[in-house]
């Protein structure tokens, strides 16, 4: 009894304690996390320039395509599977002033709808996961963010999250994903594991982690009336999403 007593005194100090300043207040200081901008340093120290032309591949929303050309004074095509990405992307090149510049072209990975054309730089971010294996014709320097599963990912909810994004399981092994680089002819000359620290920043600049954890909890609170509110759907991926930031800050996956 005396042992018990000894381990719920212990248990209920420090539980309260944590909810406090004392031993716990440097939880609350920052470590000073990069932002997402320094990949565009690492970019520069592989030589990009005002002359150099890069392939934005998985280009999105056209952000990175336009802030590369802003940044580089360089010329990007961005590649997109999606027709509204395309629309969007060169929506955002004629508002950020750079459409002289950048260029959308509707297209896969996996078969490139380019035939002579010459890239001196691949940027790649956020979409290898999608793709089930590298193209050999992809050569060149590259620049990849991606994320991989880590031995935290608990196999269901990793298959749900999944099936939810249309991700290959695959190519979100890390193991995997570099033998994929391997295959098609290409030489890692770096690599940075980032884990937790560009979500860090995100949550310490715009605060964007603690609001998306409390749509999940009313999400998740009230399922029915939410699913009917947003549909079906759009649910199930933002339901996804917002998982998305806790994995990462907790490191099921990582960047």
């Amino acid at each position: 009894m005396h042992e018990k007593q000894a381990q719920m005194e212990a248990v209920y100090t420090h539980m309260w304690a944590s909810h406090e300043g004392g031993p716990f207040a440097p939880l609350d200081e920052s470590l000073h996390p990069r932002p997402h901008t320094m990949l565009y340093e690492v970019a520069s120290a592989c030589g990009v320039n005002a002359s150099s032309l890069i392939l934005d591949i998985g280009s999105g929303r056209g952000n990175h395509s336009c802030a590369l050309a802003r940044r580089f004074g360089c010329a990007v095509v961005g590649l997109d599977l999606a027709q509204f990405h395309i629309e969007q992307g060169r929506a955002r090149a004629v508002q950020e002033g750079v459409s002289d510049r950048v260029s959308f072209v509707q297209g896969n990975i996996e078969a490139l709808p380019f035939e002579d054309e010459r890239f001196d730089f691949l940027w790649s971010r956020d979409m290898l996961m999608h793709v089930p294996a590298l193209p050999a014709a992809l050569a060149g320097a590259m620049l990849v963010y991606t994320t991989v599963a880590t031995g935290q990912m608990e196999p269901k909810e990793a298959a749900w999250l999944y099936v939810s994004f249309g991700l290959v399981p695959e190519s979100m092994d890390e193991a995997v994903v570099e033998a994929a680089f391997q295959a098609a002819g290409f030489q890692m000359h770096s690599k940075e594991p980032l884990g937790s620290e560009l979500m860090e920043w995100v949550e310490e600049h715009e605060g964007r982690v603690s609001r998306e954890l409390m749509r999940l909890a009313r999400m998740l609170r009230k399922r029915e009336y939410y699913q009917e509110l947003l549909g079906a759907s759009r649910y199930e991926v933002a339901l996804a999403n917002y998982h998305w930031a806790l994995y990462i800050l907790r490191k099921s996956v990582s960047p």
